[in-house]
């Protein structure tokens, strides 16, 4: 059970999840005519261990977190940075410590518009990318 705080400035109109390893999203996990407003939370019971969710925010724009580990996070603050991209904060369960998904979440972003762009790793110079993460779905 993960408890998630809605801590953007936009009101959640839609959530989908999909265990990371299905392309599939399920329907919106909210009740019809729901929306999970700012400083609102919502309880995800899952069975798995690892998800993604898909959020569409009430300015029509969408988002996507990637690989929420639900054994490590009782609970977690949705967030945004300045370009709209969502992420987590969250106390680690295994650590004790603070953790802010959006370091990650900004890399998958960049690697995937880097695709959009017909580029690929050995497209570009060892110094032009550090990181590449496993492939999306499309």
């Amino acid at each position: 059970m993960v408890k998630l705080i809605n801590d953007t400035v936009n009101d959640i109109t839609v959530i989908n999840i999909r265990p990371n390893w299905i392309c599939e999203w399920s329907d919106n996990i909210l009740a019809e005519n729901v929306v999970l407003e700012e400083d609102k939370e919502v309880v995800l019971c899952v069975e798995l261990d690892v998800y993604d969710l898909h959020f569409t925010f009430d300015d029509w724009t969408v988002g996507v977190i990637h690989q929420m580990d639900v054994n490590d996070i009782t609970e977690a603050e949705i967030q945004r940075r300045w370009n709209g991209l969502p992420y987590l904060v969250y106390t680690s369960v295994s650590t004790g410590e603070e953790v802010d998904t959006s370091d990650f979440e900004n890399l998958r972003l960049k690697r995937s518009s880097l695709r959009a762009h017909g580029l690929t790793a050995t497209s570009l110079s060892p110094d032009s990318v550090t990181v590449l993460l496993d492939d999306d779905c499309f």
